[in-house]
Order: structure tokens, then sequence, then C-alpha cells
């Protein structure tokens, strides 16, 4: 079993968008190779929302790579804080979504994945973001329109999220302290790290705008490597 892992492409939002796009293909390649599930831990977008009819255009190549694959490779999707409004678009190109976190049982472990900005205990900024009238009002405006106003959004998301940091910060062990699970895999603070407490383990698995990293899970480890190859850190199960 290997399980593949990426997170937070943030695809629409920077000047290297063909870079990245070009270096995703690549992995890709790998994953149509040699995986067993592909798992997309959110922010694959910088900001994601669906109409009714309508989709915004510059994302297509990017759900095209994926279509390719998610008919022979389970594909799973978990909204992040930029992408959270995921919907039935996604789930017609043969992809999986979840809101909130997804549990799998791998040799005896139970690994838990969550994109990680919804795990504090606080008012979250998801419960403002996806409130049916707000969501409602938004869909009447044009999407020429909304693409502007989805960057100005996605603006206060990164602002309002201390992400990019180095180290697993305490509350994130303050959720996983209180909660049954052997290993918690997250995106969202965007640095290749990882933090092991009384047996329990928290790793992110990096991201797709600077480090160009992602993951690879099996019955035993997790692999967290540069998409050149270089291992960044093994984690045990």
């Amino acid at each position: 079993m290997k399980i593949y892992l990426f997170s937070d492409a943030h695809f629409g939002f920077s000047d290297k968008e063909e870079i990245k796009f070009i270096k995703f293909k690549k992995l890709l390649e790998e994953i149509k190779k040699n995986a067993n599930k592909f798992i997309i831990i959110g922010d694959l977008f910088d900001f994601w929302f669906e109409y009714n009819s309508v989709i915004f255009s510059h994302y297509f190549k990017v759900l095209f790579e994926i279509y390719n694959i998610s008919n022979n490779i389970e594909t799973i999707y978990i909204a992040g804080n930029h992408d959270l409004w995921i919907g039935n678009f996604i789930k017609n190109l043969n992809i999986r979504t979840i809101i909130g976190k997804y549990e799998i049982k791998l040799n005896g472990k139970k690994i838990i994945f969550a994109h990680g900005d919804d795990l504090k205990f606080r008012i979250k900024t998801r419960d403002v973001l996806k409130n049916s009238f707000l969501v409602n009002i938004f869909k009447t405006i044009h999407p020429d329109i909304g693409i502007k106003i989805a960057k100005f959004i996605s603006k206060i998301s990164r602002k309002a999220h201390n992400s990019h940091l180095k180290e697993i910060p305490n509350w994130l062990w303050s959720y996983f302290d209180k909660v049954e699970g052997d290993v918690l895999i997250i995106g969202h603070l965007h640095s290749p790290t990882y933090s092991i407490r009384n047996n329990k383990k928290i790793a992110c698995i990096g991201d797709w705008l600077e480090h160009y990293t992602y993951g690879i899970l099996d019955e035993n480890e997790l692999k967290v490597l540069e998409l050149e190859g270089k291992v960044i850190y093994t984690l045990n199960l």
C-alpha cells in the first residue's frame, strides 16, 4: 500500500503558476506508476468556489490532470481554508471530497488526515465562510467580479492564519492530545516538519508553493520528499 500525499499548492495565487504546474504533472506521473491512493490535504487552489454552472477557467488544466488519474487511483480531496467550497463539480470528477478529517487504519495505527486550520478550539473562520446565507449572496455575483473578491478574501485568510511555521505549534498538540489517534498528518503550516510526544506523532508534509514537497505513506513509515527525490524526513509509524 502506497498513499501519496499532497498539500498547499495554492494554484492561482503566485507568479510561479507554470512552474508549479509542470512540477505537479511530473509528480502525477510518479503517482500513476506507484500509488494505490492519492490524498490532497487542502489548499490545492488559492481560492475555489462553485457557482451552479460556472467554475474558474484557469483551474481547468489542474483538474484535468487529476481527473486523468482518478479513474484508476482512489483520489481524496480534503478541503483546506482556501478551498472549503468544493462541491459537486469536483465529486463528478471521481474525486471523493471531505470537509473536515479523514481517518484510516494502517498496520494497527489510527492515522488522521486534516488540513489543520480547523483544529483550533476557537471560533473558526470556516464557520463564517461556510454560512449558507453568505454563500448564496456570493453566487449572485458575476464570476469575473467574484474572482477579484476571491483574491481579496484569500489574502485576508493568509494573514489570519499563522502558516509557514517551522515547528508543530502547541495548538495542534492541544487538539491531538485529546483525541484517539496515533499519527496526525496535516498541511497548512507549509513547512515540512514533524513532532513526537507520548508515542503520538504530528507531521506536516510541506507545500507546493515554495518547498515542492510531498509525502509517501505505507504500512511502516511516512516519508516526505522533494520532487527531485531528496528525503526531507522519515517518520516511523
